[in-house]
């Protein structure tokens, strides 16, 4: 389903990461995992359609993607936002939906049933008429993984969506991520977490130097050799994180 090819991504002045190749099918989850400034957002955006490629290309089901025409098939789900309006939980959400119709056009019920399905998934129902800006970081991050699901797209990028989570709602996003691979969508998420790529990942990537350190099966490239090397960790250190050769 997604693919990209000799891809290099970057902002105006320079690439963070060049000759990239990969693959996610339908069904599949794939993680993203490198240090910081590794250039792990950056790739997501482009995979989203939200930063033009500086070389190289993203197809989804064959067809190539840019910035105009990524959406409403990917959902892209950010590791926070700004409001520049007092938004409540459901009206993020909702906003998931624009994609479906014409901008001058009002939600829908249709619409609004599919936000509230969607905050009912996450278990976050209770939220709905909060404002935005008054949830704490986890509840944040939970309405706006909401937002994507409500969007109904095929593929489904998350830039880190464990952060700022409790224990508890780390292991129910990553279930649900699990769950809507099973449902036969295409998940790409970043982590900086192994045991997360372990858990869910059908493929991971590592990036690290400006490229792809490796890339395949996390049962064959998460080895203590690799984490080490991606994270300038020493081997007893790795170890202990629960990684071997």
């Amino acid at each position: 389903m997604l693919g990209a090819r000799r891809l290099a991504v970057g902002y105006t002045r320079r690439a963070v990461a060049t000759g990239i190749d990969l693959d996610a099918r339908a069904g599949e989850v794939l993680a993203v995992l490198g240090p910081n400034g590794s250039g792990k957002t950056t790739l997501l955006k482009t995979l989203a359609g939200l930063l033009p490629a500086r070389s190289g290309e993203v197809r989804i089901d064959g067809v190539k993607i840019d910035t105009q025409r990524a959406t409403p098939r990917v959902a892209w789900c950010p590791q926070n936002v700004t409001p520049v309006f007092g938004y409540t939980a459901f009206e993020q959400v909702l906003m998931g939906r624009a994609g479906h119709r014409p901008w001058w056009n009002a939600p829908s019920a249709a619409d609004r049933q599919i936000a509230s399905a969607a905050l009912m998934r996450l278990g976050i129902e209770r939220l709905s008429a909060r404002e935005f800006d008054e949830l704490s970081g986890g509840e944040q991050r939970l309405t706006l993984l909401a937002r994507a699901l409500a969007q109904q797209a095929r593929l489904l990028v998350l830039d880190e969506p464990t952060a700022a989570l409790d224990f508890g709602n780390q292991l129910h996003v990553l279930d649900e991520l699990r769950s809507l691979a099973a449902d036969g969508l295409c998940i790409v998420f970043s982590t900086h977490h192994p045991e997360h790529a372990r858990a869910i990942a059908d493929r991971v990537v590592l990036l690290a130097d400006g490229g792809v350190l490796a890339a395949g099966p996390p049962n064959e490239i998460l080895t203590e050799s690799a984490i080490s090397e991606l994270y300038g960790l020493g081997s007893r250190r790795a170890g202990n994180a629960g990684f071997s050769n």
